[in-house]
């Protein structure tokens, strides 16, 4: 509605006018058009012009009429500015004449002006951009006014005195008194209501009124009596006398203090004495005074404002009378809508002096003003005791506003657009940012982990998807848009009207003059090209838009006649172009449905158009109007401004008609429904009987008719009731087994709260768009004896749609809701509305005081059963709440281990995993142990390397069984960090909070944790280290059987298995290889490896894995190492092109790892994996045979195609076509297991990996070892590799022939036929060959970022000179890993 912007600005007024001796200002008013700000202290009043700011004249008091009339206390305008009225403490009236000083031929008697020029059309054009003008105050007399003045009220004609004795005197503005109209208080009747004939008179000395406000709406006088009662005086008859004069209590009313009248709502606001504020209305059957609503706090933590702020002091309405601004006596200063929302307080912030020396300060505001169309507020503050300020100072508060309070068309309530004096606040929602769509992903992990992920991931349309999440949680920022100042200039300042089209793509605004529009793509303005054109009309009711067509409702100030224009937007603003259509009376609302225009008038007329768009000759648009007819809304409108917004809608039709069939008209807050009587057929529309719907309505939201899935919330009719929060006017549908009950409404109004002020309405998306103040403690720029906050604008969003389940459950129509809920799965966040309703009615019903009798919870959780998120919902629900409320959540969702045991059958692992956690609270250890070994086994069968990590820390968490469960509450806000684990350099190390279902329990560490817990039931942490221990060999063992290399190598990765201990402790009996071609085939699927060659049949396309599938060829190429390139001499060059290559940014999509991973990477690139030496293309000058014993290799060499010499130049092609085609990633995870295998002695394994790489110095180690080291190895390694690269070269032959030539090279080396000795430049380089056993397994295991702590121990070869150290090739950094640069041993990403 309306929001503050920035830091209060302050002027004074002494130093401004030159006169020290100002004294503390005690009162300001505006002056009707709010152009001109009196400001008065005791001796002083001063004008001020609001633009530009500048003081235009002072009038002291002079030192004998102090003497002989006391000083100032209250000031009024008259209502044409042309005077003031002063009252004084001594009981008179005094009148200051405001004339204009100057020459005669002098301007509009102007002090100065400012001027600019802007060139149009080549013509250098001068414009004024403010006026100050030339005014004097002259006294012109003092009026004595017996009994003393209470309070008085200006009006055109006359002045209106109270007084102590309990009159009421009317003066003229000469100072002569009105001797017939004097109103004597205890003669006038007061009573109940109009039809109350017992009226009663008040005693001499109840009479006296303290406060008195006129209405012109309501035809009467609010007044306020001493002690405290409220009332509310009228005429019964047409003429003015005192003897008709009758007056109305305010029900209730015992401490007022001051009174505000809203004459566009037509109500009276009372303050009192306890910091609330009371709401009346007329009640126009019996003419009572019945209460509205009461404006205070309601938040969950209320605010005792009776003891810190004290009673109401004063009230100000904005000049479109939408909100209040209220001050109490204490302190603070807040803004509240018509209806009581609270739009923003001080009264929780502290101010601050920037003086030292005095402590907290609160904000006494002693008087408050509105200016031009309410876009700052005046205030005066005291000085007290608590607040050091200035006491001539005046503080102005700047304020934007929503478009929509002052023009509700059916663009501006679909978006949420502020204007301010000369810009435009408008929020975009950005749909088809990739990166916006990432970021609101993150900031929903990060603020909200209950929001359903996999709906997200695996829903198809993702560009919806993008929609959804960015309005759901999109970015704060504001596109601030700047009207042009040349058409700000001068007088035309400031903005009145601003509309906006359906698309959010168009904007029009328009000053005191003319209009311009906006286009967001071309992020250009329109202005009228004849400045003439421009200033010939003002709009009076407001911009919409049509299409592209813009539609003004104006008065043409030439032909002094009310108009609606509308200008194409594709041309020039020009009235060349222009339609026009004259109007019967001064407009005041303009609204757009469907093809139907609506303008409202003066005249209490609502006259209908339809309009249509057709081409002239000159192939530019024009928009035709054809006129339907005027309906009259006399009857149902008490005065022509008391209309708020009127539409049109369908939501009464039962078809699907063009035609619309209701009229809806929000008048003073009360909407009513007129339906079309379809009964009498007549040319024109005939309208029923009225239907209240409700009332104490600020906005109403409706869309026309459209084929949707989501019927129900588009087809109902939204309303925003302050605090009442919204209330939604739902269709209830007949179900599709047969007819709806004769019984049941077609329709049922549901009201709800809501936590933001809302300002559009996604009916789709089940969001609601608002925005809200948010107050910063900074220090302003200026000189300020207080610091004030700085005040932004954030943009809020919330979801409704569980408020209307919850109604519709509630009241007993299950069949609804489910349809409703139905109609919204699609949305990514459904889950997420599903948990709020639980979470709520969970809070509500087992924190009251008393049990419920018609608990809802059991009927929200059958509800939630019906949806395939069911126990997804019950489990983040559940870890949400507070450990004392689990108890009366799982008596109705039912026993947890038959949860944990369903989520396991279905698959639904990561819902199994958060039960633990459930289990382990409420059940004994034995009992969450044996689930959790239940999980681990399903998850590692699964692959599901996350999930096991975290079982398995579970575990070693846990302990041993206990019969008493751990009592420990969860927290909601996301998973409690972990005890720290000392790294093997004895630093401590502490795992990411952020990890998703992170299984981890509170305690100094973990194994003081597990050894105490062990302690109590007699069970050693080595037997639980065992039982874990012999569950993942096991399954490393299948893993490794199976040829499932690199699911072993994230296994050992994710899960801190020592894989190096266990592959030398197990590699006799498990590393054999009965299928070489077949484990082959299987690693190339595994890890995605294209094969070499061009033979279709084996090409890596027909093994393509859907992961593979879904990366752009653009990324592959892109992402590409070009390992040609790289040498020993340009090393450090070569790194940084690699570590960009394999960035998280490379290439997302293509890489099943998170961010975390491909950073750790990096390190290990750079100084090892990624080296020259290890992956420099073979030259093509290499030599792949050196010297060749014909007699042991002829049968290899007569199948070769070239038997004198086997090249290497087409091995160096194939290698390079493999390279380049393959990720990064995936070579990397090759060379490590290809560098574990060799430090292992699991030569069958190395032998196949370095067949991929095309490794020929590897496949030298491999064969050197076989020879030199059978002690070690099994007795018939050798000869397996022998038959295995047999078989090899057979397939080969047969399927692939580009592993031909290099299998028959290995062939030979496994002969003994090749000295290995000659460099055959293999992808490992030559420094590589040239490094004994010992430096090259240094080389590997060299990286410090350990990844399993070992002790520093050897293992005895018996070779003395080939000895490995457990600790060097453990310690090398894992490319598997997904740990964080900043983790480091075992410590892995959960994402």
């Amino acid at each position: 509605m309306y929001y503050a912007v920035g830091w209060p600005k302050k002027f004074s007024a002494g130093k401004t006018s030159g006169n020290n001796n100002v004294g503390p200002m005690v009162a300001i008013r505006a002056s009707r058009e709010r152009r001109v700000i009196a400001a008065m202290s005791n001796t002083l009043v001063c004008l001020w012009n609001h633009r530009p700011r500048a003081l235009i004249t002072t009038y002291t008091w002079p030192e004998r009429a102090l003497k002989q009339m006391g000083h100032f206390v209250d000031l009024r305008w008259k209502s044409d500015a042309s005077a003031l009225a002063i009252r004084t403490n001594k009981g008179f009236i005094v009148i200051l004449n405001v004339c204009k000083n100057g020459p005669s031929n002098q301007k509009d008697h102007e002090l100065y002006r400012i001027k600019s020029k802007r060139i149009i059309r080549s013509e250098i054009v001068s414009e004024d951009l403010g006026i100050v003008p030339s005014w004097v105050l002259n006294f012109k007399c003092g009026v004595p006014v017996r009994n003393g003045i209470t309070d008085i009220i200006c009006r055109q004609e006359e002045i209106i005195v109270s007084t102590k004795g309990g009159y009421i005197y009317h003066y003229k503005w000469d100072g002569l008194l009105h001797a017939q109209l004097t109103v004597q208080i205890n003669s006038v009747p007061f009573s109940a209501d109009k039809l109350n004939a017992k009226a009663s008179f008040l005693s001499l000395d109840d009479s006296r009124i303290i406060a008195i406000e006129y209405s012109r709406s309501l035809r009467g006088y609010a007044i306020i009596l001493e002690d405290g009662r409220g009332a509310f005086m009228q005429y019964s008859t047409p003429t003015v006398s005192p003897n008709s004069l009758f007056a109305i209590w305010a029900k209730n009313t015992s401490s007022a203090t001051c009174i505000a009248i809203n004459n566009k709502y037509r109500f009276i606001i009372f303050g009192l004495s306890n910091g609330q504020a009371a709401a009346y209305n007329l009640d126009d059957t019996t003419g009572a005074l019945n209460l509205s609503h009461k404006l205070k706090f309601v938040h969950k933590d209320p605010l005792d404002v009776a003891n810190v702020a004290g009673a109401v002091r004063c009230m100000r309405w904005s000049p479109d009378g939408c909100v209040l601004a209220m001050s109490w006596e204490k302190c603070g200063l807040s803004i509240w809508t018509v209806f009581g929302s609270l739009i923003l307080c001080t009264l929780r912030m502290d101010y601050k002096p920037i003086i030292d020396g005095i402590g907290n300060q609160t904000l006494q505001i002693r008087d408050l003003e509105w200016d031009v169309e309410g876009y700052h507020l005046w205030f005066l503050v005291d000085k007290s005791e608590t607040f050091d300020s200035s006491p001539d100072c005046i503080y102005q508060m700047q304020f934007v506003k929503s478009a929509s309070s002052v023009n509700p068309n059916a663009g501006n309530i679909c978006h949420v657009l502020l204007q301010a004096e000369d810009r435009l606040y408008l929020h975009i929602l950005d749909s088809n940012s990739a990166s916006g769509f990432l970021r609101s992903v993150n900031a929903m992990n990060s603020h909200n982990s209950s929001l359903d992920e996999k709906s997200i991931n695996k829903n198809s349309q993702l560009n919806q998807s993008q929609a959804d999440l960015n309005i759901l949680l999109g970015s704060k920022q504001w596109c601030v848009i700047q009207v042009p100042s040349s058409y700000m200039a001068g007088e035309n300042w400031p903005i009145r009207y601003s509309a906006i089209d359906k698309t959010g793509r168009f904007l029009a605004v328009a000053a005191v003059m003319g209009i311009a529009h906006y286009s967001l793509s071309t992020q250009k303005w329109k202005l009228f090209g004849n400045i003439a054109q421009e200033q010939n009309f003002s709009v009076t009711g407001g911009l919409a838009w049509w299409k592209d067509m813009l539609l003004v409702a104006c008065y043409n100030v030439q032909q002094a006649q009310e108009e609606l224009r509308i200008y194409p937007r594709s041309l020039n603003l020009d009235n060349a172009f222009m339609t026009s259509e004259k109007l019967s009376g001064s407009a005041i609302l303009l609204n757009v449905y469907r093809d139907f225009i609506m303008v409202y008038c003066s005249n209490c007329k609502l006259r209908l158009y339809r309009v249509e768009k057709k081409e002239k000759k000159q192939n530019h648009p024009v928009a035709v109007l054809h006129r339907l007819q005027d309906i009259s809304l006399e009857n149902y409108v008490p005065q022509a401004n008391a209309l708020i917004s009127v539409t049109l809608t369908c939501i009464n039709a039962e078809s699907d008609e063009k035609e619309p069939e209701s009229l809806l008209l929000n008048i003073a807050g009360r909407l009513i429904l007129l339906p079309r009587d379809r009964s009498k057929k007549a040319t024109q529309a005939v309208f029923s009987c009225p239907i209240a719907l409700s009332s104490t309505v600020e906005m109403v939201w409706s869309t026309p008719r459209t084929r949707t899935t989501h019927k129900y919330l588009t087809d109902a009719l939204w309303l925003g009731c302050g605090a009442d929060g919204m209330k939604v006017w739902l269709p209830l549908y007949p179900s599709s087994e047969g007819k709806q009950p004769n019984f049941v409404a077609k329709r049922i109004m549901l009201p709800f709260k809501l936590d933001v002020y809302p300002q559009a309405v996604l009916f789709e998306e089940a969001v609601i768009l608002g925005a809200s103040n948010e107050a910063m403690d900074l220090k302003s720029s200026g000189n300020c004896d207080v610091t004030f906050p700085f005040y932004s604008i954030d943009r809020t969003t919330q979801i409704y749609l569980h408020h209307i389940l919850r109604q519709l459950l509630r009241r007993n129509l299950d069949v609804h809701a489910y349809e409703v809920a139905r109609c919204c799965m699609s949305l990514p966040y459904f889950s997420h509305i599903l948990e709020l309703m639980l979470h709520e009615v969970l809070e509500e019903e087992a924190t009251a005081s008393e049990p419920m009798p018609d608990a809802l919870l059991p009927r929200i959780v059958a509800f939630i059963q019906e949806f395939p998120s069911y126990y997804h919902i019950v489990v983040h629900c559940a870890r949400k709440t507070e450990f004392d409320l689990w108890d009366y959540l799982f008596a109705a969702v039912g026993n947890p281990k038959n949860m944990f045991e369903e989520c396991l059958a279905s698959g639904d692992l990561e819902t199994a995993t958060s039960c633990l956690i459930i289990l382990q609270n409420l059940e004994p250890s034995d009992v969450s142990r044996l689930h959790a070994t239940l999980l681990l086994d399903t998850a590692l069968a699964k692959h599901k390397w996350e999930l096991s990590q975290d079982v398995v820390r579970f575990l070693r968490a846990a302990g041993p069984c206990s019969d008493t469960p751990p009592r420990t509450s969860i927290s909601s806000s996301g998973p409690l960090t972990p005890p720290v684990t000392p790294t093997r350099s004895g630093e401590p190390t502490s795992w990411p909070s952020s990890k998703k279902n992170s299984l981890v329990i509170t305690g100094s560490t973990i194994r003081d944790r597990l050894s105490q817990s062990t302690a109590e039931k007699g069970y050693t942490v080595e037997e639980t280290e065992f039982y874990v221990d012999s569950v993942l060999k096991n399954h490393a063992t299948n893993l490794l059987k199976s040829w499932q290399i690199r699911e072993l190598g994230l296994f050992s990765a994710y899960l801190d298995f020592p894989l190096f201990d266990w592959l030398i402790k197990e590699r006799i009996h498990i590393t054999a290889i009965e299928d070489f071609p077949s484990c082959l085939l299987k690693i190339h699927k595994q890890f995605d490896w294209p094969f070499p060659g061009n033979n279709s049949e084996t090409s890596s396309e027909s093994i393509k894995t859907e992961e593979t599938k879904k990366i752009p060829q653009s990324d592959l190429t892109e992402n590409t190492l070009n390992l040609r390139q790289l040498s020993l001499e340009d090393a450090s060059v070569n790194h940084q092109r690699i570590t960009h290559d394999i960035s998280p940014d490379s290439n997302a999509e293509s890489s099943q790892y998170p961010a975390s991973i491909l950073a750790r990477l990096e390190n290990y690139s750079a100084n090892h994996l990624l080296a020259p030496e290890y992956l420099r293309a073979p030259s093509s000058n290499d030599s792949l045979v050196t010297s060749v014993d014909t007699s042991c290799a002829a049968s290899i060499l007569e199948d070769a195609d070239d038997t004198n010499i086997i090249s290497f130049a087409d091995v160096d092609d194939m290698y390079e076509e493999v390279i380049m085609n393959c990720h990064p990633q995936r070579a990397l995870e090759l060379r490590y297991m290809l560098d574990l295998m060799l430090a292992t002695d699991c030569l069958e394994w190395a032998l196949l990996l370095a067949i991929l790489l095309f490794d020929g110095q590897s496949i030298c180690k491999i064969i050197q070892r076989a020879h030199l080291q059978p002690s070690i190895l099994t007795a018939n390694t050798l000869e397996r590799i022998k038959y295995g690269l047999r078989d090899l070269e057979t397939w080969a032959n047969q399927e692939c022939y580009g592993y031909k030539k290099f299998v028959i090279y290995c062939q030979l080396m496994a002969l003994g036929n090749i000295n290995p000795d000659v460099s055959v430049g293999s992808p490992s380089g030559d420094m590589q060959s040239n490094l004994p056993r010992e430096e090259s397994i240094e080389q590997i295991s060299s990286d410090p970022l350990s990844s399993v702590d070992k002790p520093n121990e050897n293992i005895s070869r018996s070779d003395s000179q080939h000895i490995v150290h457990k600790d060097e090739i453990s310690s090398a950094n894992h490319p598997l890993e997904t740990s964080s640069p900043t983790e480091k041993g075992s410590e892995c990403i959960v994402s």
